[in-house]
């Protein structure tokens, strides 16, 4: 009887397995050796190895879809494009095609020119190179220079045009070029269908385009809770796809494709409106730039707010004069002030010296010359108008012809908010105006029996950030101070009412028919609606410097200090 057969060890079966790659590793390349591999093969290998590296990418999972009458899920628009059309069999072409940094460059293309990428560059025709651009140089120190396009462009063209590659390269173009426009080519049917995919998918990008201006126009959000089309809360931008089908063609095809699953690159979902938004804000911004940098002159108006998530932003506004020419030689130009917001930038150091890093930085980036800086407007943060430390000084000392400019609208805000708080009676004064606000709009029995003795004007409540505005709450009591005091006279009596309320509207109606209140209503009213209309005025965007200084040194802020003089001084008399 024989023995048993040893089996191995796992260890050992490891250094086995392992002993054989290393021989085999040490053998890989030996008939090397003894072949000379051809160029053109390595090539060709070279090509398909790139192509199939770019055909493996993975690629984000699908999600599963549901196709429905009234339910239809939008999947990523990174899925891979599976269409019943020949587009499918060029997909190698479609590859090499998005590997190219520039078709315009021979020097991006590869080595071996496929019929589809061939046809693609005739189509598109010749370009000129860059002017002002350092070519490389050869092994022979010789490169391209621009200097071709004008003294010496004759003599080189005379010689290139009747070399032998030339008139060979230029016949192989040339049939290839009338082929495509007569339509006389071997593959004419997939050339055709290849320009009527195009067209379609162009169609359906200029309309989605059109969506996102729309939505960011208006400032509507553009997605809900929902990815899928026809479902009630699946965002603006759905919507408006599924509004725009019902009477566009293009988008009624496409949107019959998705649900027919004939495609899964539909351009719909998150990424591809993401996407779309960030090409338009970066077209915007490079517009925004280039009017800036043909002024040349500017000045920026900053200013910082948390956001929902505590992070401070710096709102970044950048104020230009716009010059357009006319129409004719003779037309004098058009002169604009533009006033143009560049976006949030995020600051974690709202020290002067930290904001004024923030802004050094941000102007470097987007390339705009510091020492082309003439004006600085901000509020009246200590850290943006410190005269030691605050953001002004250091970027004057930086830059002395950036001149700081206060925002007069927030000075003279505050001049009114601390005028007014100083004073006990003004302040005890709008705050009945609030009272009454409060109580009137506490109740729809009550708010009806304000709207049945004032039709026109109703009560409205005080504003806390801006002060001229509370010209809005004292108008109703200017001019319907009496229909007022009957609507609280009439709660007061009625017994349908309950009696805490019937007690507060007699005792706001008792606050309202005192001669005191009666003469702030006259004053406040005057006061600030000469205040609102400076105040807006300081808010336009074409505001002239000296205008503002007109404005507030004007007659009718001394008189209207004259008048408070005497008011007070009667009212005094009156209590005594």
């Amino acid at each position: 009887m024989s023995a048993p057969r040893k089996k191995w060890s796992g260890a050992a079966f490891q250094k086995k397995i392992k002993l054989q790659e290393e021989d085999t590793s040490k053998m890989a390349g030996s008939l090397n050796r003894f072949f000379k591999p051809d160029p053109v093969l390595k090539a060709v290998s070279k090509t398909k190895e790139n192509r199939e590296a770019v055909d493996v990418e993975p690629h984000p999972s699908t999600s599963t879809t549901t196709v429905g009458e009234h339910s239809l899920g939008i999947e990523s628009d990174r899925n891979t494009e599976e269409e019943s059309s020949p587009k499918s069999s060029s997909s190698e072409d479609e590859n090499a095609k998005s590997t190219l940094a520039d078709l315009f460059d021979p020097a991006d293309w590869p080595e071996m020119l496929t019929s589809s990428l061939k046809e693609t560059i005739v189509l598109k025709g010749p370009a000129k190179p860059k002017e002002h651009f350092a070519f490389p140089k050869d092994a022979s120190k010789r490169r391209f220079t621009s200097t071709h396009y004008r003294r010496r462009l004759e003599m080189c063209l005379a010689t290139h045009e009747v070399s032998p590659s030339h008139l060979t390269a230029m016949g192989n173009w040339t049939e290839l070029l009338t082929r495509l426009g007569s339509g006389s080519t071997i593959d004419h049917s997939y050339q055709r269908l290849l320009a009527t995919e195009t067209q379609h998918w162009q169609n359906v990008l200029q309309r989605l385009v059109a969506i996102v201006q729309y939505l960011g126009k208006q400032c509507l959000a553009f997605r809900g809770s929902s990815d899928t089309l026809y479902s009630e809360n699946n965002g603006n931008y759905l919507k408006l796809v599924e509004m725009m089908a019902t009477f566009d063609s293009v988008m009624q095809s496409l949107l019959k494709k998705i649900q027919n699953s004939e495609i899964h690159q539909h351009y719909l979902g998150k990424d591809i409106q993401n996407e779309l938004i960030g090409l338009i804000s970066k077209e915007i911004r490079r517009c925004i730039l280039r009017l800036l940098k043909d002024a040349k002159y500017y000045s920026i108006i900053l200013d910082c707010t948390p956001d929902i998530t505590l992070v401070e932003q710096m709102t970044m506004v950048f104020r230009f004069v716009s010059v357009k020419q006319g129409d004719s030689p003779t037309a004098n130009p058009e002169i604009h002030i533009e006033e143009r917001f560049l976006g949030f930038l995020p600051v974690h150091n709202s020290s002067g010296e930290g904001l004024t890093e923030a802004i050094l930085n941000e102007l470097e980036m987007l390339k705009i010359p510091f020492s082309d800086m003439r004006g600085q407007g901000y509020d009246n943060g200590s850290n943006m108008k410190g005269k030691h430390s605050g953001v002004q000084k250091r970027i004057m000392d930086l830059n002395s012809r950036a001149f700081y400019v206060p925002c007069s609208a927030h000075s003279l805000n505050l001049v009114v908010n601390d005028a007014a708080m100083c004073c006990r009676d003004a302040s005890r004064f709008f705050g009945i105006l609030q009272k009454i606000y409060v109580f009137l709009s506490g109740s729809t029995n009550r708010w009806d029996v304000l709207k049945k003795h004032v039709s026109k004007l109703t009560v409205k409540p005080l504003s806390d950030t801006r002060w001229s505005s509370r010209i809005d709450a004292i108008r109703p009591f200017r001019f319907h101070v009496g229909e007022v005091y009957d609507t609280l006279i009439e709660i007061g009596g009625d017994m349908n009412f309950a009696a805490l309320a019937r007690i507060e509207a007699s005792s706001l109606a008792k606050e309202l028919n005192k001669f005191k209140f009666l003469c702030l209503i006259i004053l406040w009213f005057n006061i600030l609606s000469r205040i609102n209309s400076v105040s807006k005025v300081l808010q336009s965007q074409s505001i002239y410097l000296p205008d503002v200084v007109e404005l507030l040194e004007s007659r009718q802020f001394f008189n209207l200090i004259g008048q408070m003089m005497v008011l007070r001084i009667y009212l005094k008399k009156q209590e005594s």
